[in-house]
Protein backbone atom coordinates (compact mmCIF):
# COMPACT_ATOMS: atom_id res chain seq x y z
CA UNK A 1 0.00 0.00 0.00
CA UNK A 2 1.35 3.58 -0.88
CA UNK A 3 3.38 5.58 1.88
CA UNK A 4 2.21 8.84 3.30
CA UNK A 5 4.82 10.06 1.29
CA UNK A 6 3.62 8.69 -2.11
CA UNK A 7 0.00 9.50 -1.54
CA UNK A 8 1.42 13.36 -1.31
CA UNK A 9 3.06 13.02 -4.55
CA UNK A 10 0.27 11.66 -6.38
CA UNK A 11 -1.69 14.47 -5.22
CA UNK A 12 1.16 16.88 -6.20
CA UNK A 13 1.57 15.32 -9.80
CA UNK A 14 -2.37 15.72 -10.87
CA UNK A 15 -2.37 19.05 -9.36
CA UNK A 16 0.91 20.11 -10.98
CA UNK A 17 -0.82 18.40 -14.35
CA UNK A 18 -4.10 20.24 -14.13
CA UNK A 19 -2.59 23.22 -13.56
CA UNK A 20 -0.59 22.97 -17.24
CA UNK A 21 -4.02 22.01 -18.23
CA UNK A 22 -4.94 25.42 -17.06
CA UNK A 23 -6.87 24.87 -14.09
CA UNK A 24 -6.78 26.80 -10.94
CA UNK A 25 -6.10 24.08 -7.85
CA UNK A 26 -6.88 23.41 -4.25
CA UNK A 27 -5.13 20.02 -3.17
CA UNK A 28 -6.92 19.58 0.39
CA UNK A 29 -7.71 16.28 2.71
CA UNK A 30 -10.39 16.21 4.61
CA UNK A 31 -11.17 13.65 7.65
CA UNK A 32 -14.50 13.11 8.44
CA UNK A 33 -15.99 12.21 12.05
CA UNK A 34 -14.98 9.06 13.13
CA UNK A 35 -12.35 8.52 10.25
CA UNK A 36 -8.66 7.17 11.07
CA UNK A 37 -7.33 8.76 7.91
CA UNK A 38 -7.19 11.88 5.46
CA UNK A 39 -9.32 11.80 2.25
CA UNK A 40 -7.42 12.94 -0.63
CA UNK A 41 -9.05 15.40 -2.99
CA UNK A 42 -8.18 17.96 -5.34
CA UNK A 43 -10.77 20.82 -6.44
CA UNK A 44 -10.96 22.98 -9.57
CA UNK A 45 -12.87 26.19 -10.47
CA UNK A 46 -15.76 23.75 -11.75
CA UNK A 47 -15.08 20.30 -10.41
CA UNK A 48 -12.92 17.63 -8.29
CA UNK A 49 -10.73 14.54 -8.32
CA UNK A 50 -11.36 12.12 -5.88
CA UNK A 51 -7.91 10.42 -4.74
CA UNK A 52 -8.20 6.82 -4.17
CA UNK A 53 -5.64 5.44 -2.69
CA UNK A 54 -5.95 2.42 -0.14
CA UNK A 55 -8.88 -0.52 -0.73
CA UNK A 56 -8.31 -1.20 2.69
CA UNK A 57 -9.94 2.82 3.42
CA UNK A 58 -12.17 3.09 0.69
CA UNK A 59 -14.36 0.35 0.98
CA UNK A 60 -18.09 0.06 -1.14
CA UNK A 61 -20.14 1.93 1.96
CA UNK A 62 -17.31 4.63 2.38
CA UNK A 63 -16.94 5.47 -1.73
CA UNK A 64 -20.29 5.57 -1.82
CA UNK A 65 -21.14 7.82 0.62
CA UNK A 66 -17.81 10.32 -0.53
CA UNK A 67 -19.29 10.04 -4.62
CA UNK A 68 -22.76 10.87 -2.69
CA UNK A 69 -21.51 13.63 -0.79
CA UNK A 70 -20.04 15.00 -4.00
CA UNK A 71 -23.08 14.72 -5.93
CA UNK A 72 -25.61 16.76 -3.34
CA UNK A 73 -22.93 19.40 -3.33
CA UNK A 74 -24.21 19.87 -7.04
CA UNK A 75 -20.76 18.73 -7.61
CA UNK A 76 -21.92 16.78 -10.97
CA UNK A 77 -18.09 17.09 -12.72
CA UNK A 78 -16.05 14.62 -11.03
CA UNK A 79 -13.42 12.43 -11.49
CA UNK A 80 -12.11 9.27 -9.46
CA UNK A 81 -8.42 8.35 -9.67
CA UNK A 82 -6.65 5.16 -7.83
CA UNK A 83 -3.78 4.68 -7.26
CA UNK A 84 -2.31 1.63 -9.35
CA UNK A 85 0.40 -0.11 -7.33
CA UNK A 86 -0.70 -4.16 -8.17
CA UNK A 87 -1.24 -5.07 -4.68
CA UNK A 88 -4.02 -2.74 -3.76
CA UNK A 89 -5.50 -1.01 -6.66
CA UNK A 90 -5.42 -2.50 -10.53
CA UNK A 91 -4.86 -6.21 -9.50
CA UNK A 92 -3.44 -7.90 -12.51
CA UNK A 93 -1.52 -11.71 -13.07
CA UNK A 94 1.20 -10.09 -12.30
CA UNK A 95 0.46 -9.30 -8.95
CA UNK A 96 1.36 -10.79 -5.69
CA UNK A 97 -1.19 -13.06 -4.15
CA UNK A 98 -3.70 -12.21 -6.41
CA UNK A 99 -6.96 -14.60 -7.69
CA UNK A 100 -6.28 -14.22 -11.12
CA UNK A 101 -3.67 -17.23 -11.29
CA UNK A 102 -6.40 -19.57 -10.51
CA UNK A 103 -8.37 -18.78 -13.37
CA UNK A 104 -5.88 -19.73 -15.88
CA UNK A 105 -6.69 -23.69 -15.02
CA UNK A 106 -10.61 -22.53 -15.97
CA UNK A 107 -9.81 -21.99 -19.48
CA UNK A 108 -9.79 -25.31 -21.02
CA UNK A 109 -12.55 -26.90 -22.97
CA UNK A 110 -14.71 -27.97 -19.91
CA UNK A 111 -14.07 -25.28 -17.34
CA UNK A 112 -16.13 -21.74 -17.39
CA UNK A 113 -13.64 -19.87 -18.73
CA UNK A 114 -13.32 -22.08 -21.98
CA UNK A 115 -13.93 -19.18 -24.56
CA UNK A 116 -10.90 -16.97 -23.51
CA UNK A 117 -7.21 -16.92 -24.10
CA UNK A 118 -4.59 -17.04 -21.78
CA UNK A 119 -3.70 -13.31 -23.20
CA UNK A 120 -7.04 -12.22 -22.10
CA UNK A 121 -6.11 -13.29 -18.59
CA UNK A 122 -2.73 -11.52 -19.20
CA UNK A 123 -4.92 -8.43 -19.78
CA UNK A 124 -7.41 -8.41 -16.91
CA UNK A 125 -7.77 -6.86 -13.94
CA UNK A 126 -9.32 -8.29 -10.69
CA UNK A 127 -11.95 -5.39 -9.11
CA UNK A 128 -11.86 -3.80 -5.19
CA UNK A 129 -15.44 -2.76 -4.57
CA UNK A 130 -14.29 0.59 -4.84
CA UNK A 131 -13.27 0.10 -8.25
CA UNK A 132 -16.26 -1.51 -8.87
CA UNK A 133 -18.89 1.43 -8.03
CA UNK A 134 -16.75 4.04 -9.81
CA UNK A 135 -16.40 1.51 -13.28
CA UNK A 136 -20.06 1.12 -13.26
CA UNK A 137 -20.92 4.84 -12.63
CA UNK A 138 -18.00 6.20 -15.03
CA UNK A 139 -17.46 3.84 -17.53
CA UNK A 140 -14.04 4.06 -17.31
CA UNK A 141 -10.79 3.40 -14.66
CA UNK A 142 -8.50 5.99 -14.40
CA UNK A 143 -5.02 5.31 -12.41
CA UNK A 144 -2.19 7.57 -11.16
CA UNK A 145 0.59 4.98 -11.72
CA UNK A 146 4.11 6.16 -9.88
CA UNK A 147 7.36 6.22 -11.66
CA UNK A 148 9.27 2.79 -10.93
CA UNK A 149 12.02 0.49 -12.43
CA UNK A 150 9.80 0.06 -15.51
CA UNK A 151 6.95 2.44 -15.86
CA UNK A 152 6.95 6.27 -16.45
CA UNK A 153 5.33 8.45 -14.00
CA UNK A 154 2.28 9.45 -15.65
CA UNK A 155 -2.09 8.76 -15.54
CA UNK A 156 -3.41 5.40 -17.07
CA UNK A 157 -7.59 5.10 -18.26
CA UNK A 158 -8.99 1.80 -18.74
CA UNK A 159 -11.95 0.53 -20.47
CA UNK A 160 -12.95 -2.89 -19.87
CA UNK A 161 -15.76 -5.58 -20.03
CA UNK A 162 -16.62 -8.51 -17.54
CA UNK A 163 -15.51 -11.95 -18.16
CA UNK A 164 -18.29 -14.06 -19.55
CA UNK A 165 -18.36 -17.22 -17.16
CA UNK A 166 -19.80 -20.38 -19.80
CA UNK A 167 -21.37 -23.46 -17.60
CA UNK A 168 -22.23 -25.09 -21.26
CA UNK A 169 -19.66 -28.22 -20.16
CA UNK A 170 -22.10 -29.29 -16.86
CA UNK A 171 -24.89 -31.45 -17.93
CA UNK A 172 -28.12 -29.70 -17.83
CA UNK A 173 -29.47 -31.53 -15.17
CA UNK A 174 -26.82 -30.62 -12.76
CA UNK A 175 -26.29 -27.30 -13.92
CA UNK A 176 -28.10 -24.42 -11.89
CA UNK A 177 -28.52 -21.13 -13.30
CA UNK A 178 -28.10 -19.80 -16.12
CA UNK A 179 -25.26 -21.18 -19.35
CA UNK A 180 -23.28 -17.51 -19.02
CA UNK A 181 -22.81 -15.10 -16.66
CA UNK A 182 -21.12 -11.95 -16.72
CA UNK A 183 -18.08 -11.88 -13.65
CA UNK A 184 -18.37 -9.30 -11.40
CA UNK A 185 -15.05 -8.32 -10.14
CA UNK A 186 -12.95 -10.34 -13.02
CA UNK A 187 -12.80 -8.13 -15.96
CA UNK A 188 -10.61 -7.97 -19.23
CA UNK A 189 -9.31 -4.41 -20.69
CA UNK A 190 -10.64 -3.50 -23.78
CA UNK A 191 -8.69 -0.20 -24.46
CA UNK A 192 -5.95 1.52 -22.59
CA UNK A 193 -4.85 5.11 -23.30
CA UNK A 194 -1.78 6.96 -21.33
CA UNK A 195 -1.41 11.01 -20.57
CA UNK A 196 1.79 12.12 -18.89
CA UNK A 197 1.21 15.96 -19.93
CA UNK A 198 -0.74 18.51 -18.70
CA UNK A 199 -4.43 17.53 -18.15
CA UNK A 200 -7.86 18.49 -18.03
CA UNK A 201 -10.90 17.89 -16.37
CA UNK A 202 -14.34 17.00 -18.60
CA UNK A 203 -17.08 15.48 -18.42
CA UNK A 204 -16.62 13.63 -15.45
CA UNK A 205 -12.79 12.02 -16.94
CA UNK A 206 -9.46 13.74 -16.50
CA UNK A 207 -8.23 14.01 -20.10
CA UNK A 208 -5.34 14.97 -22.14
CA UNK A 209 -5.23 18.67 -22.23
CA UNK A 210 -4.70 19.86 -26.06
CA UNK A 211 -3.95 23.71 -26.51
CA UNK A 212 -5.75 25.96 -29.33
CA UNK A 213 -2.74 25.99 -31.89
CA UNK A 214 -2.27 22.17 -31.89
CA UNK A 215 -6.24 22.19 -32.43
CA UNK A 216 -6.16 24.08 -35.26
CA UNK A 217 -2.93 22.23 -36.84
CA UNK A 218 -5.92 19.09 -37.05
CA UNK A 219 -8.70 21.24 -38.80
Amino acid sequence: MPTKKQKERMMDYLADALEKGGHEVRPNSVRTSGERYDTNYIKTEDGLILLLDDPRLYTKNKTARIINGIIDNCIENYAAVFYKDGSGFFRNHASESNAIQGKFSKLSEDRSLKKYSAEDLHNSIILTEAERLVNRRKKVLQYYQPESERLSEMLVSYSTEPFIFNYSHIHPNKRYGPIEKPSEKLVRITKKWEDDGALTLHDGHLEEFVKLEQLELFS
